[in-house]
């Protein structure tokens, strides 16, 4: 292989090692030996097999191909059917992602019933306070995560703490779609997980329209987080100022 990078060209070999720079033919004898024992390896045949020679050659040629390519700003060429597998593959991993939120909101519905009822009285009555309060207690978690990990000993526990945020956080998002599933089919079924289907499925509709799917995430992330922090974490954390009949989760919609 070696031996035909370097001798003239011949009417039946291919006429890329003569149109290769003689900076690149001098990479190819460094790395020659290497990359011969390599495919010798994979095909278990001797160095000096025609087979392990061909693929060598074939190695270079590509290489040679690709490096032309990049230098003169050509793109690499992809498949017909890359477009349409990547796009395949994005629609599947949001239909998973909505699925597990599903799952995730089914269950605390079935375990925590009056307290997403809660969350979801909220979220319908006052959506934009959530959103405001959502930024906010963000912005807050944020920097007491900073301060806790200046220490080692607050590291775990801004490491607990980030846990129990992030469960919060999809709770309030999985009260937020229930939410907006009940205020578009409320009139046909009050069944709160057929207004979470509902909700999973208009939130994967929109999460597939560029930039508006960006906004509404963004919208639903601070909403949902923001709710859980104007209800105290769905009243499991006492309102003193209201005393005990105002506080917990069996509290009205009119309280809350």
């Amino acid at each position: 292989m070696l031996a035909a990078l370097m001798a003239p060209e011949e009417p039946n070999a291919s006429p890329w090692p003569m149109q290769a720079p003689t900076a690149i033919r001098h990479e190819v004898a460094r790395l020659d030996p290497a990359v011969r024992a390599l495919v010798a390896h994979m095909l278990r045949q001797p160095r000096t097999s025609p087979d392990v020679q061909d693929c060598c050659h074939e190695i270079y040629r590509r290489a040679l191909e690709g490096a032309d390519r990049l230098r003169h700003g050509k793109p690499r060429k992809e498949s017909s059917g890359s477009g349409l597998a990547g796009l395949a593959r994005k629609a599947g991993g949001s239909m998973t992602s909505m699925a597990v939120l599903f799952v995730f909101g089914a269950v605390l519905f079935g375990l925590a019933t009056r307290r997403m009822e809660l969350l979801q009285a909220e979220v319908a009555a006052r959506p934009m306070r959530s959103f405001a309060w959502g930024v906010l207690g963000a912005l807050i978690a944020l920097v007491a995560a900073v301060a806790l990990c200046v220490t080692v000993i607050g590291i775990p526990v801004a490491v607990v703490g980030i846990l129990g945020a992030v469960f919060a956080a999809y709770a309030g998002i999985c009260s937020v779609l229930a939410a907006v599933g009940g205020a578009l089919v409320r009139h046909r079924s009050a069944n709160p997980y057929v207004h979470l289907g509902v909700g999973c499925a208009l939130y994967l509709c929109l999460s597939a329209v560029p930039y508006i799917g960006d906004l509404a995430t963004t919208a639903l992330a601070f909403i949902g987080i923001g709710v859980v922090v104007v209800t105290r974490g769905a009243g499991l954390v006492p309102d003193r100022k209201r005393g005990n009949a105002g506080s917990g989760p069996y509290r009205s919609a009119a309280a809350a």
